[in-house]
């Protein structure tokens, strides 16, 4: 569910992001979509099917699709 449409309008662009221990071979992008600031993070961990991607698919099912 998308809460950001709507809010902040005529406030000027505003994005806070905190990534907290984030490993080595994190990767960050920054795009715009819709006239929203968007920024996409990809833990190296759940990249490459490491030990929390491992233990959070055990617990809720998510799984990767795709490259």
């Amino acid at each position: 569910m998308d809460h950001t449409k709507g809010k902040g309008q005529g406030m000027g662009e505003q994005t806070i992001v905190n990534v907290h221990n984030a490993p080595p071979g994190t990767a960050v992008r920054e795009r715009q979509s819709d006239g929203l600031k968007v920024v996409d993070i990809m833990i190296q961990d759940v990249e490459s099917d490491g030990p929390f991607f491992r233990q959070l698919s055990r617990r809720t099912g998510v799984r990767r699709v795709g490259d």
